[in-house]
């Protein structure tokens, strides 16, 4: 590919969190009945990185948007790249986070939370590459 083309390809990058609470737990979130992908499927704390955004900081500043926790222990765990149906080329960081407190409260983006054990959420009908961050936030 020529760089021009790979320039004016649409390239997106995504975070993903494991966040742990003082139990061991990790953090899922339900998404919207009208989210255009995987309505109403369980999914982990994360969104798109800002331009020219810390990929570190903007975990943080996800999982604050989203459930009002603070974090500590924020380290990169995985990284994986995947075409979406639109053509978008993806890049997704999996970090693993260890919530300050347990109380989550949502914002508008999501209708529920649950802190799950990793068997219980492997168990969950959940994208392979979020079962293979948990996995590696977890041995």
């Amino acid at each position: 590919m020529k760089i021009k083309e790979w320039h004016s390809s649409k390239v997106a990058i995504s975070l993903k969190a494991v966040a742990f609470n003082n139990n061991g737990k990790i953090l899922v979130l339900q998404r919207l009945k009208e989210d255009y992908s995987r309505p109403m499927g369980w999914d982990l704390v994360g969104g798109g990185l800002d331009k020219y955004e810390d990929p570190t900081e903007g975990i943080k500043r996800e999982i604050k948007e989203e459930t009002d926790l603070e974090v500590t222990d924020v380290r990169p765990i995985d990284i994986t790249s995947f075409k979406e149906e639109d053509g978008c080329f993806t890049v997704m960081i999996g970090f693993s986070a260890m919530a300050i407190t347990s109380n989550v409260k949502l914002s508008s983006e999501h209708i529920a939370f649950k802190w799950l054990t990793p068997e219980e959420i492997l168990n969950l009908d959940i994208p392979d590459i979020y079962k293979k961050f948990i996995r590696s936030a977890t041995t």
